[in-house]
């Protein structure tokens, strides 16, 4: 059935061989000639398909321009937008190696790892350096975020949720880099996340409930001052500008502070529960000297007034402990 679909398909694409006129644009500001025609083979969906394309030669830049490439959407590439997108799904789900199985099982697609490879990170470079040039347009004003018309009022709070976590690499993606690790070498790389989303509802007990459906991500292998204005766009998209108020979660980290100062100086900075419990945690076990038996007990007094909120009483008696502390911790 694919084979007779990719037969007719061929014969769709061959009705228009790509001649447009004697003479092109070739993109840089000349007039690229006619010189005959050029066959390609695209694999698609169906299966592999030849497509011939009316081919222009520039004497000025010295290369070739190929219109109907551009049409197709096949530039610089041999796989087909359809069979594109279904690769990098599948080499977003899983390594290389097992994206190429799941093509083959799924959907009757055989592509060699290699290929899966380059496909996913040429389809990812580009997709970053849109995001990257349609941020920076954000940023700078060149494009206004217009507030969506809806029916359903405006989520009181946006929250962005900001964190950096080690992604291992293979050694050729972290050749040079300087690791924490015995031998010196670095073996992740850190990919910085903002999540956001927007929140309007509590659930009984009064905690904030993430509206459903709500949340966008951003990721990023950037430096922090490349993945600021990505997050920056995010947040104005979804609405940061017209939000009540804004929230920026964090695990406490410098870094995640100081893009939330200089980017969103009116939210909110909030340290999420979750990495609040894990520093308490490693608080009480620099006390443990100093609380002795009482180490447990405190711990889990300390760790109620942050689940209800009692930060106050948490600090001025966390403060109290000050003067029995070693002086390399106070």
């Amino acid at each position: 059935m694919t084979q007779i679909g990719a037969s007719l398909l061929e014969q769709l694409l061959g009705a228009d061989g790509g001649y447009r006129g004697p003479r092109v644009d070739c993109g840089d500001g000349h007039s690229a000639r006619f010189v005959g025609y050029r066959d390609k083979t695209i694999t698609t969906v169906l299966g592999a398909v030849t497509v011939r394309r009316g081919y222009y030669h520039c004497a000025d830049c010295g290369h070739g321009v190929l219109p109907r490439d551009d049409e197709l959407g096949v530039a610089d590439a041999s796989l087909s937008p359809g069979l594109r997108k279904i690769t990098a799904v599948a080499a977003a789900a899983a390594p290389f190696a097992a994206a190429s199985t799941l093509l083959a099982e799924l959907a009757g697609i055989r592509l060699g790892t290699k290929r899966i490879e380059r496909s996913a990170e040429t389809d990812g470079a580009a997709a970053a350096d849109r995001q990257t040039r349609e941020s920076a347009a954000i940023c700078q004003g060149e494009v206004t975020v217009l507030t969506p018309i809806t029916e359903q009022p405006v989520p009181d709070k946006l929250y962005i949720a900001i964190d950096g976590t080690g992604v291992p690499m293979t050694a050729a993606a972290v050749a040079g880099r300087a690791g924490k690790g015995p031998d010196g070498r670095a073996h992740t790389r850190e990919v910085k996340l903002a999540a956001v989303f927007t929140q309007t509802a509590v659930d009984d007990d009064g905690r904030p409930i993430r509206d459903p459906d709500s949340t966008s991500y951003v990721a990023s292998f950037a430096t922090v001052g490349d993945f600021a204005p990505l997050a920056a766009a995010e947040a104005t998209r979804r609405g940061a500008e017209q939000i009540r108020q804004l929230v920026v979660l964090g695990d406490g980290a410098a870094w995640i502070w100081n893009l939330a100062t200089a980017r969103w100086p009116h939210a909110t900075p909030i340290v999420d529960l979750y990495h609040a419990r894990e520093h308490l945690h490693a608080l009480a076990d620099l006390l443990t000297d100093t609380l002795g038996p009482d180490h447990d007990q405190w711990l889990q007094a300390r760790l109620a007034d942050l689940d209800t909120g009692d930060i106050e009483h948490l600090v001025t008696t966390t403060e109290t402990l000050l003067p029995t502390l070693n002086p390399l911790l106070a």
